[in-house]
């Protein structure tokens, strides 16, 4: 039987439709399917999400690019757990504000857990 994963970190991805309403279905949406996943690495994340996945830098980054987002997630494949790093907005070209800026520009949130 595999256990649904935790997701923390809700709050960021809360605080970025707060500001981005047209975000809120697709981030509502990205954290079901976190929160029902059962991959086994990170590998495995890439591969199932190929569109829209790419490993960086110990992070999974998940581009939303039709809402102009991405959001970055560590995840303890071995523990089940999924910590919600960052929700940037994307740039026009589709690098992250971040990116452009090399400076952090996260939506502050808590590590409040998802209920499972």
């Amino acid at each position: 039987m595999v256990l649904p994963m935790l997701v923390i970190g809700v709050p960021r991805l809360e605080a970025y439709w707060t500001l981005h309403p047209e975000a809120e279905p697709s981030l509502r949406a990205l954290h079901a399917l976190l929160s029902a996943a059962s991959w086994g690495s990170a590998a495995e994340l890439v591969l199932h999400w190929a569109a829209i996945a790419r490993e960086d830098k110990g992070c999974i980054r998940l581009a939303l690019v039709d809402d102009g987002c991405e959001v970055l997630v560590q995840i303890n494949f071995a523990l089940g757990i999924a910590q919600i790093q960052a929700v940037n907005a994307l740039a026009p070209h589709g690098a992250t504000s971040d990116d452009r800026q090399r400076k952090t520009d996260q939506i502050p949130g808590g590590l409040r857990a998802s209920p499972a």
